[in-house]
């Protein structure tokens, strides 16, 4: 009863551990692609709609500057992005996150 009692401790310990880490995960990249959105696509018309991946992130920081803090994130796969979907005035009304993280 014991070893039982232990591992399914153990388990929900590691539930709430990835849980926390992937709330963790999606406030970075909720952040960043505002930002993101905000200085590169904000003036783009005809679109409700836009993904923001990793690796967009990282391109931006190899071609201008070093602006994203990537290395909270390098647990996460490069596809991995955020979507935002804007009002007809250009504001942010949702975010849906699609992270593939360890």
């Amino acid at each position: 009863m014991k070893k039982l009692s232990f591992i399914i401790f153990f388990f929900f310990l590691f539930i709430g551990c990835s849980e926390k880490k992937k709330v963790v995960y999606e406030n970075i990249m909720k952040d960043y692609a505002k930002i993101y959105y905000e200085e590169n696509m904000r003036n783009i018309n005809g679109q409700d709609r836009y993904d923001i991946s990793i690796q967009a992130l990282k391109n931006y920081n190899d071609r201008y500057e070093k602006k994203y803090d990537l290395s909270k994130l390098k647990d996460c796969d490069d596809d991995s992005y955020t979507s935002i979907t804007v009002n007809d005035s250009k504001k942010i009304t949702k975010y849906e996150h699609h992270l593939s993280c360890k």
